[in-house]
């Protein structure tokens, strides 16, 4: 369920744990619920009697992204990103062919500087000058507006 922020119901599951996936989009069931747009199924795994397991990580980095074209047409440089997500997946007998259990965990670690920040500045003839930094350098290009 998900209408507006009210009856949400949100959960996030690592692709490893997924058996199943199915997406509905139109002449569904009274069991779907109320909302019109699609209703999206996810069936996690479930445990077996022999000991499995993943693991995983992905990695994302500003070297193989482009810079914004606005970005390169002021000449402002492309922002630091790095996106790590890496985790796993654990299941196994408790109890042989009664009991099982089924665990995945995922962590993401998302480094990434802010975009450039827009500052008014005074001069001393009285007219401001707009100056644009990016964090953590201490170069500015300043202009006074015209």
């Amino acid at each position: 369920m998900d209408s507006g922020s009210n009856n949400s119901q949100i959960s996030n599951v690592s692709i490893d744990a997924i058996q199943e996936l199915s997406v509905k989009t139109s002449n569904y069931s009274a069991e779907c619920g109320r909302n019109s747009g699609a209703a999206i199924n996810v069936v996690t795994r479930g445990g077996t009697n022999r000991f499995r397991g993943s693991g995983y990580e992905s990695l994302r980095r500003e070297e193989l992204d482009a810079n914004d074209a606005f970005a390169n047409a002021r000449g402002v440089a492309k922002p630091e990103l790095k996106y790590d997500n890496f985790g796993g997946t654990l299941g196994g007998p408790i109890m042989k062919d009664k009991l099982f259990f089924f665990g995945s965990l995922d962590w993401r670690k998302i480094r990434r500087s802010t975009a450039p920040v827009l500052r008014t500045l005074p001069s001393s003839a009285g007219r401001t000058h707009r100056c644009c930094r990016r964090p953590g350098t201490t170069r500015s290009a300043t202009s006074s507006p015209g």
